[in-house]
């Protein structure tokens, strides 16, 4: 560093340590007839607890309190910030209510009606997405991979495999797929796109071109269809679309999309997005109607579901048997007859060797048997006994048809009072079940034809209706028009001279569920 340099440096410190860092400039004087209170005899005055007559806030000295234009978050007491309410807590909303409290304020129309319908529905979709904060499970579950591809709002891109490259699945180590799948994001596609698909092989670019064209004509035939008979679109999306792509698995999924669906129905009428499409307009009004009893009989589907077959359908397998094990007659008659034919009865329990006959092989509480052997036993299984009590209905009831079908309800009866409870036979039912009247379902799929699996002593045709017996908290869940399938079994009343009621009907009991469908089904 030069001479010059230096000096310079010096004479600036030497300036900066002379002048004062801070200038602070003196109190003013006190005006005239105004005394300054010390700080040590200063005294706070708080705000009277009562309000004046006249209604205006003072606080202990007479002054006139003023409110402050402006807000802060830190104009709170302070006294015990931890304090904790004793009221009930608060419950979180659902994301359709906090959807409803804005949705007036969701305008984005008329749109153009220039514009082809095609290019209308995606445009007006976009907006609809981005105008809302979308919850993670409904936008992936039902929105993005579900509805928007099945209406033709967005498509999926072919999957294809080269000739050059090696054949799917060799010489793929479980490494080399797990990371590959993890640099690249999933695209939305539908559950079951390509389950037991193989992609096909490609030579050239040109045959990949063919695979993306046909996607997109895939696309917008969808988007057609939908802006054709939007009703239509929507009551199969809620019904066997839900069905076959799995997303009835979901119970947040028979809540959440007749919500959604309501939603984006009410966005493209409120928003005029089909003002040329009278046909569409009111087939959108119509669709409405369809979500109204989705919302009520999709989560339903799962809780009958989950409540069929009943205890009563148990133990009725237990005393007649099943499809599974084979059907069979009351036991005691069964026997009888093969003694009188000198045929020798062995009971699986003359059979089976008893708990003494056993060797021990560890005591209780020893490291080689630290779980209790009552625990590895089978619940107990539901039995007639055990939920009427003794009762004459294997004697007044005999196997009759079994047939496999869809059936609709039709009427549910609660249980009759004013049947005699001491009487044989079914009359002692129906004072403690719910008598449910079934129906066929018509114009049903190729899969689901009623088939009659056993032929019964009475005659029975498909068409004939049929009495379900089924307890009272089952029946909460049933609601007219829904159909139940499954197996269905018939206990027919025995005529008089064999032992029956003389006033007995024919019960059904449902050995197998197979499946429970909305009223509003449709392929």
């Amino acid at each position: 560093m030069s001479n010059q340099s230096q000096n310079r440096f010096r004479d600036s410190n030497h300036n900066r340590k002379q002048r004062p860092l801070y200038v602070v400039q003196p109190f003013p004087d006190a005006p005239p007839g105004v005394a300054i209170i010390p700080f040590k005899d200063f005294h706070g005055q708080g705000i009277q607890p009562a309000l004046d007559p006249d209604g205006i806030e003072r606080d202990f000295l007479g002054i006139p309190t003023v409110e402050l234009h402006f807000k802060h978050d830190t104009d709170v007491s302070k006294t015990n910030p931890d304090r904790r309410t004793s009221g009930p807590p608060l419950l979180r909303r659902d994301w359709w209510e906090d959807w409803t409290q804005d949705e007036h304020l969701q305008m984005h129309g008329p749109y153009d009606q220039a514009i082809p319908a095609v290019q209308r529905l995606r445009i007006a979709s976009s907006h609809f997405q981005k105008s809302r904060r979308f919850p993670k499970d409904v936008y992936k579950q039902l929105w993005e991979s579900t509805f928007k591809i099945y209406a033709g709002i967005s498509g999926t891109v072919p999957v294809w495999q080269r000739a050059s490259d090696p054949p799917y699945g060799e010489n793929v180590s479980d490494d080399e797929f797990e990371d590959e799948r993890s640099m690249k994001p999933l695209l939305p596609r539908e559950p079951y796109e390509l389950y037991h698909v193989r992609p096909p092989v490609v030579e050239n670019d040109a045959q990949i071109q063919v695979l993306l064209d046909a996607a997109h004509q895939k696309k917008n035939a969808r988007a057609e269809r939908f802006i054709a008979d939007p009703a239509k679109t929507i009551q199969i999306y809620l019904s066997s679309y839900m069905v076959n792509n799995g997303v009835v698995l979901s119970d947040r999924n028979l809540v959440n999309g007749p919500h959604l669906l309501r939603f984006f129905v009410n966005f493209l009428l409120r928003n005029q997005v089909f003002l040329a499409e009278d046909a569409c307009a009111e087939s959108l009004k119509c669709a409405l109607d369809v979500i109204d009893l989705a919302a009520t009989e999709l989560p339903l589907t799962s809780r009958i579901s989950k409540a069929l077959p009943d205890d009563f359908s148990a133990a009725c397998q237990k005393c007649w048997g099943s499809s599974t094990n084979g059907y069979v007659a009351v036991p005691d008659l069964f026997e009888s007859a093969l003694l009188a034919e000198n045929i020798e009865v062995v009971k699986s329990e003359d059979v089976l060797p008893h708990d003494a006959d056993t060797p021990p092989v560890a005591d209780e509480g020893e490291w080689s048997n630290t779980i209790p052997t009552t625990d590895w036993q089978p619940a107990p299984s539901a039995t007639l006994l055990a939920l009427f009590g003794p009762t004459t209905l294997p004697m007044a009831h005999t196997l009759g048809a079994v047939e496999r079908s869809v059936r609709r309800i039709l009427f549910i009866n609660p249980p009759d009072d004013t049947n005699n409870t001491a009487a044989a036979g079914g009359q002692a039912l129906f004072a403690r079940m719910c008598a449910v009247e079934m129906g066929p379902w018509l114009n049903c799929q190729p899969e689901d034809t009623a088939l009659i699996l056993r032929a019964g002593n009475k005659p029975h045709a498909l068409e004939n209706r049929i009495t379900l017996l089924v307890s009272p908290s089952v029946a909460e869940h049933l609601k007219i028009g829904m159909g139940i399938g499954g197996d269905w079994v018939q206990l027919a009343c025995l005529s008089p001279e064999e032992g029956g009621s003389q006033s007995g009907e024919d019960i059904w009991f449902l050995e197998r569920l197979t499946s429970v469908l909305p009223s509003y089904w449709l392929v």
